[in-house]
This record gives structure tokens, sequence and C-alpha cells, in this order.
């Protein structure tokens, strides 16, 4: 089975010019996999996001205004 992380998100893009070019890369089913944590930064003008596998580095961020996003996927031990 082929995922997107969001096709809300994925169809919002294309509609203003982004062009998809389909499935980046799969990952690792939830239960052996390594939790790899999204965040978003509402005050930067490029590169918004921020992707760890740390819970510590992914609460820090929310803090200090990052918006926490949850688990985007897991990755491959």
């Amino acid at each position: 089975h082929h995922y997107t992380l969001s096709p809300k998100e994925r169809d919002t893009l294309v509609r203003v010019g982004w062009t998809y070019e389909g499935v980046g890369w799969l990952s690792a089913p939830h239960d052996e996999g390594v939790a790899v944590w999204r965040q978003y930064n509402p005050n930067a003008i490029a590169g918004a996001h921020n992707f760890s596998t740390s819970m510590a580095e992914h609460v820090a961020l929310c803090q200090v205004g990052w918006r926490g996003e949850g688990i985007a996927w897991y990755g491959v031990r």
C-alpha cells in the first residue's frame, strides 16, 4: 500500500502550483520502526518543517512556539 503523509496537504499544494511527483519513500510499520516527529514553525518564510526522532527536541521546539504535528512516519531502525 502507498500512503501520503496527508492527501489534503498534497492536494492543496498541487492546486497552488506544486508538482506531485509520487511516493518519495516508504517507511517502517509502526511496531517495527522509530517514531519521527514533525513540527511546523509558523514564523518561518521557508523550510518551515522540522523532523526529529527525539521526543525531547520535539517538546523543546513546541515549547518555544513550533506547532507539534505528531508522528509523521516511522523510520527503519
